[in-house]
C-alpha cells in the first residue's frame, strides 16, 4: 500500500511517517517501480506501535529503542522495563510541576476577582518578591479603589512598582 493508505490505517500523517523513517525509528519501506514507498502489513504494525508509544509520550530515541527491543524479543524485557520506569518518573515530575503551577495560579486568583488577580499575576511574572510570597501564602487584601466617574476614560492603575506598556 502507499503512504496515504498507511496514513489512514495507522492514524499518522504522511509527514509523521516520513519523519519516523528519516529518524531511523522505522526501517525504510520498500519502493515500487515508480519510486513511491510501499508499505506491507508488518510496516503498518510497526507504525501503529510507534503511534501508540508516541501517544504515551515516549520521545523518538525511546521509541527507536522500544521498536528494537520488540524485534529482539523477550530477552529485552528488562530493558523495556527500564524505559517504562524512566517514562513513569518523567510523568510524575511533570504532574508535580503542573500541580505546583496550578496551585500558584489559583492562589494568585484568590478571592479578589480578576482585576486584582491580574495585577498580582503580572507582578509575579515580573519577579516581585511580595507577589511570590502572595502566590505561596494567602493573597493580600487590596484596598478598594475609587471607581472612575461615568464617562471617564481612565484606565485602572497598575500595581505598585509596575508600569503599563
Amino acid at each position: 500500500m502507499n503512504i496515504g493508505e498507511a496514513s489512514r490505517r495507522t492514524g499518522l500523517t504522511a509527514r509523521a511517517i516520513r519523519l519516523y523513517e528519516a529518524a531511523g525509528v522505522i526501517g525504510a519501506p520498500q519502493r515500487g517501480q515508480s519510486g513511491y514507498r510501499r508499505f506491507n502489513e508488518q510496516d503498518i504494525r510497526t507504525l501503529i506501535f510507534v503511534h501508540r508509544a508516541r501517544k504515551l509520550g515516549f520521545d523518538l530515541e525511546s521509541i527507536r529503542q522500544l521498536v528494537g527491543f520488540w524485534r529482539m524479543g523477550k530477552q529485552m524485557q528488562s530493558e523495556v522495563g527500564r524505559l517504562l520506569d524512566e517514562r513513569i518518573a518523567e510523568l510524575r515530575h511533570s504532574e508535580a510541576e503542573m500541580r505546583r503551577n496550578r496551585e500558584i495560579l489559583e492562589s494568585t486568583l484568590g478571592g479578589t476577582g480578576h482585576d486584582g488577580a491580574g495585577c498580582r499575576l503580572l507582578a509575579l511574572l515580573l519577579g516581585d518578591s511580595a507577589a511570590d510570597h502572595a502566590a505561596i501564602a494567602q493573597p493580600p487584601i487590596e484596598p478598594a479603589r475609587p471607581q472612575p466617574s461615568r464617562g471617564s476614560r481612565t484606565l485602572p492603575r497598575p500595581a505598585v512598582g509596575m508600569r503599563w506598556r
